[in-house]
């Protein structure tokens, strides 16, 4: 769970310009997902959207992106359900534009079978 300052979000934001700078991983695995309410499930994900989960779960990922990220991650909320949350900012000089957003993820998940991967 990401719970940083929306300046830290966006200075330790992954900009992504192409799918190798999100994890390699696309196999199918199994996570365990604790929410606020301390309610656990499990879900599986496999090829994009594991890549892009497991990337959420390093920590906050700018939505601009060559890549179409938001297809993604509105599958995985949509889907599998962790809460993952746009945050919206104003006037980014990097970028160029006047609003952009960045993904990050409010949900505790942790891979099953595996090393933890956030908490």
């Amino acid at each position: 769970m990401n719970t940083k300052t929306p300046e830290l979000l966006v200075r330790n934001a992954l900009w992504v310009t192409a799918w190798r700078d999100l994890s390699p991983d696309t196999e199918p695995a199994e996570y365990r997902v604790t929410g606020e309410s301390s309610e656990t499930r499990n879900i599986w994900v496999s090829k994009k959207k594991r890549r892009m989960l497991d990337s959420l779960i390093d920590g906050p990922v700018h939505c601009a992106s060559p890549c179409s990220l938001s297809h993604f991650v509105m599958g995985l909320r949509d889907e599998q359900g962790p809460n993952i949350k746009t945050i919206w900012f104003y006037n980014d000089p990097k970028a160029g534009r006047s609003r952009f957003g960045v993904y990050n993820l409010l949900d505790s998940v942790t891979r099953i079978g595996g090393q933890e991967l956030a908490a």
